[in-house]
């Protein structure tokens, strides 16, 4: 057997190696870098190049064909290297830029800030749709200039902050247009946000109505529409609905959304369209005092169908489930405590409306 002392030699001779790797200097060692950009500034970041210091390329574009918004942060591998150096370069979509160092091996972090004062101005959006697009200018003139939110919306009941920079830090008084989501808009003329930063669309002083709206249907929820409830009598086919209340947003299955509208009303229509294009309309939904609006479930004062069942398999039917389209979940066993044996015949009362899953269970389970 070896000595403990040749043991103690070869253990050492393993570990050389990592030690020497350990005292060499972090830009010598040929490892993985990466740098993480955080995009600090108000503006949204189009094209982000990184390369190494000393290099003429700035390479290809990092972003590719996304963009970093602001407050948001990317990491960019750099691939195995020994160099600690390299450089940022940033363009907004604005056109300006901004260049950074960055030592990877000790900070390998840029952070991206505008520079110079700025001036804030809060929007608050207390309108029932999203507000898709703000544009501030110069009262009277034409050139209405770039969306001042970008990538961002404002939903309904939250606010903005705006950040002006530069020249447009130094003037007081603006014209104001805002886009919402159905491609409507409200202008505001010869604002002084200098005496007053804050501005609202829509009307503050209408009350807020809100409930939940859940889809109990199988298949997604994509446009809702809420308008002051109609007079009795069949709905005319060319009635306005009006926007879509959802805005960007969907209801998936089982899910559920906030519907918030400003109005000194409570009765509204809803309507809803399905992915598949269905359509569902609750009448006269009183949304000063209603818990919630359910799509995709059963209407109470539906009239039941017959439907008749027929067993031509070879083995018997233990239960069976007739149940809407719509439903979420089978409900009870239409056959009770009886059976279907092969060749029998039974009629069932089923489900209202012409959709219906069917759920067949034999003696086999």
């Amino acid at each position: 057997m070896p000595s403990r002392v040749a043991l103690a030699l070869a253990l050492l001779a393993s570990l050389l190696p990592f030690a020497a790797r350990a005292q060499q200097p972090a830009n010598q060692r040929n490892e993985p870098r990466e740098v993480t950009v955080a995009n600090e500034t108000d503006r949204t970041l189009q094209q982000l190049y990184v390369w190494r210091t000393g290099t003429p390329a700035q390479g290809d574009d990092r972003l590719g064909t996304n963009v970093l918004p602001p407050r948001a942060s990317l990491r960019v591998p750099l691939g195995r290297s020994t160099n600690c150096n390299w450089e940022v370069r940033a363009l907004f979509d604005e056109g300006e830029e901004i260049r950074r160092r960055v030592d990877v091996c000790r900070a390998p972090r840029a952070v991206l800030t505008d520079s110079g004062p700025r001036r804030e101005v809060e929007v608050a959006n207390e309108a029932d749709l999203e507000l898709r697009e703000l544009y501030l200018f110069a009262p009277g003139s034409t050139d209405q200039g770039r969306d001042r939110l970008g990538t961002s919306i404002v939903p309904p009941g939250e606010a903005f902050k705006l950040r002006l920079r530069g020249d447009a830090m130094r003037e007081c008084v603006w014209d104001v247009r805002g886009v919402f989501a159905d491609d409507t808009e409200e202008r505001k003329a010869r604002l002084d946000i200098c005496r007053t930063p804050r501005f609202a669309f829509g009307d503050p002083t209408l009350p807020t109505r809100e409930t939940p709206v859940l889809n109990r249907a199988r298949r997604t929820l994509r446009e809702l529409f809420a308008v002051p409830a109609a007079p009795e009598g069949p709905l005319p086919e060319d009635r306005a609905w009006g926007p879509d209340r959802l805005g960007s947003a969907v209801i998936t299955p089982r899910e559920s959304f906030r519907l918030r509208v400003r109005s000194r009303d409570c009765a509204f229509d809803l309507r809803g369209i399905f992915d598949d294009d269905s359509t569902e309309v609750r009448r006269n939904v009183d949304l000063c005092v209603v818990q919630g609006v359910v799509f995709g479930e059963q209407v109470a004062d539906a009239q039941p169908r017959k439907v008749t069942l027929l067993n031509r398999h070879a083995r018997t039917i233990q239960q069976a489930f007739v149940s809407p389209t719509e439903s979420r979940d089978w409900g009870d066993d239409v056959l009770g405590n009886g059976v279907l044996a092969t060749g029998g015949r039974i009629e069932v009362q089923a489900v209202s409306g012409c959709r219906a899953d069917l759920r067949i269970v034999f003696d086999t389970g």
